[in-house]
């Protein structure tokens, strides 16, 4: 059994030299050369140890306020979402507000408590747009507020990434 494992993120020509051994002799040294394709990684977004605290009548809470975002193989992305998780968005209470930037445009359904965002843009603007996205509670009497799970996707335009969960 012969494994080739190139390092990570690797991809291009490559080459190597082996030989069999029989448990007597050694056979001649074979040569392989072999074309590393590459693959595109998703994207991710990292959260810090940043607790979200609401006060029902405060001010509006940012959710990822230290969010980073890393992708090894892209230097742009086109498309994010945060949303609610199910049982955890009321259409009637519950708001994601985000200010559009030139490059980045963000859309939030009332239906399915998701901010969509799009437009191609560097990850420090994804970063940053990420970064301002805050929580409304629009019941301004009711002092029960029960915890809210969102979840955030990031899209290169190649590969989405795996939701990530910030309660």
């Amino acid at each position: 059994e012969l494994i080739y494992a190139p390092n990570g993120n690797y991809f291009g020509a490559d080459a190597f030299g082996w030989r069999a051994f029989d448990g007597y002799h050694f056979s001649a040294t074979a040569s392989v050369e072999i074309s590393v394709l590459p693959i595109n990684d998703p994207p991710e977004i990292i959260f810090q140890n940043d607790t979200v605290r609401y006060e029902v009548n405060g001010e509006p809470a940012f959710l990822a306020p230290l969010a980073d975002i890393i992708d090894p193989d892209d230097d742009t992305l086109t498309q994010a979402a945060v949303g609610f998780r199910a049982g955890s968005f009321r259409a009637d209470l519950d708001l994601l507000e985000f200010q559009n930037t030139t490059n980045i445009r963000g859309n939030f359904s009332l239906q399915s408590g998701v901010l969509q965002f799009s437009g191609t843009a560097s990850i420090a603007e994804y970063r940053t747009a990420l970064r301002s996205v805050r929580y409304v509670h629009l019941n301004t009497t009711d002092p029960l507020l029960p915890a809210k799970i969102v979840s955030f996707t990031l899209d290169d335009g190649e590969t989405g990434s795996i939701p990530k969960d910030k309660v």
